[in-house]
């Protein structure tokens, strides 16, 4: 990891694994749990594993349908969010700016809009339970 995701990390109480559900996309999980493990150690608190968002979901696709069931049955994942981003060029443009009135006008057709608002609530609700301040 590079120093702007070191310094994110620094920063964060939790952490997010992006990935797409092929193969070859997932192998890095592991990889990324033990180094977000390690520096947290390094820093001397722990960064709560919040969930693996998949992206560039296919759901005809066989290979996305077995790789999503084979993530929520390894155990060293700890949480599959049940939210995800299908593929889509409207998604895929998601970082290029332009002046919208609202994320609705800009993801409002096709579903675009659902599975960010479905993503964030997910996200928001790991957050709440795992990042809760103890009482």
């Amino acid at each position: 990891m590079g120093p702007f995701s070191l310094n994110g990390l620094a920063m964060a109480g939790g952490y997010l694994i992006p990935t797409i559900p092929d193969v070859l996309s997932t192998y890095a999980i592991p990889h990324i749990q033990r180094q977000v493990a390690e520096f947290g150690a390094e820093l001397g608190r722990e960064i709560v594993e919040l969930g693996v968002v998949i992206s560039k979901y296919r759901p005809a696709s066989t290979l996305h349908q077995d790789t999503v069931r084979r993530l929520r049955r390894d155990p060293t994942i700890q949480n599959v969010l049940p939210a995800y981003l299908h593929e889509s060029n409207a998604i895929g443009a998601a970082a290029d700016f332009a002046a919208w009135p609202s994320l609705r006008a800009k993801y409002g057709y096709h579903g675009h809009f659902d599975q960010f608002r479905d993503l964030t609530r997910a996200v928001m609700v790991e957050a709440e339970a795992k990042l809760a301040a103890p009482a």
